[in-house]
């Protein structure tokens, strides 16, 4: 009886044609279901898309912003993004105005860019928080 194995531990095992051509051959149902799957993933509302959707529009809209000009800047804005994202500052429809028909960011309300002389822009986004005694005076207990 032989207990040793078939292939020996740490080596990575060949694949042969025939599995690797069985792999390439989808069925074409399934292949319709991922196609119309992704294409219905980009249109979605922009509370309903994914971290990662959410970056690809944000670098989208770094590269088309009119006040930045050099890759650099582009690459500052991009990163201001995701970082205020992973802070849940850009989770509300009214502080990101997205069009889902054409799955393209149009606005953040709030978004500051500041510069001053040659330094490299600072990015900054202002979210609006109600205060408590603001919103006291709009429910009249003031």
């Amino acid at each position: 009886m032989d207990l040793t194995p078939k292939h020996p531990r740490g080596k990575t095992l060949k694949r042969r044609p025939e599995d690797v051509a069985a792999v390439n051959e989808m069925d074409p149902a399934l292949l319709s279901l991922l196609t119309t799957e992704t294409a219905t993933a980009l249109k979605r509302p922009w509370l309903r898309l994914e971290r990662g959707a959410r970056l690809q529009k944000f670098r989208a809209f770094a590269e088309t912003a009119l006040e930045m000009t050099t890759p650099d800047e582009k690459d500052i804005l991009y990163r201001a993004l995701v970082s205020a994202n992973d802070a849940k500052l850009l989770n509300s429809k009214q502080q990101v105005i997205y069009d889902s028909e054409e799955g393209v960011i149009t606005d953040i309300k709030g978004l500051r860019i500041v510069r001053i002389g040659t330094d490299p822009p600072v990015v900054k986004i202002d979210v609006a928080r109600p205060t408590k005694k603001g919103r006291d005076a709009r429910e009249g207990k003031v």
